[in-house]
């Protein structure tokens, strides 16, 4: 594994284990993939407090905007 892959996967585990607000912005900026999996997570276990709201938002407005053209 390449230390950009394990550094990513410390973020993640960090942002789940602490469930950090910073530390799920930081995911967001680094790896994509795996902040919508801690936000999924998140979300499953209804802690709505500790979302990256901003980011999820602006996330969903995209899928609405290309819904809109695509369908």
């Amino acid at each position: 594994m390449t230390q950009a892959y394990l550094e990513t996967q410390n973020i993640h585990e960090t942002a789940i284990a602490n469930n950090s607000l910073d530390a799920l912005t930081n995911l967001y900026e680094s790896d994509f993939n795996l902040w919508v999996e801690a936000t999924a997570q998140l979300l499953r276990e209804g802690k709505l407090a500790e979302l990256d709201v901003v980011d999820l938002l602006e996330e969903c407005e995209i899928i609405l905007y290309l819904f809109s053209i695509f369908h």
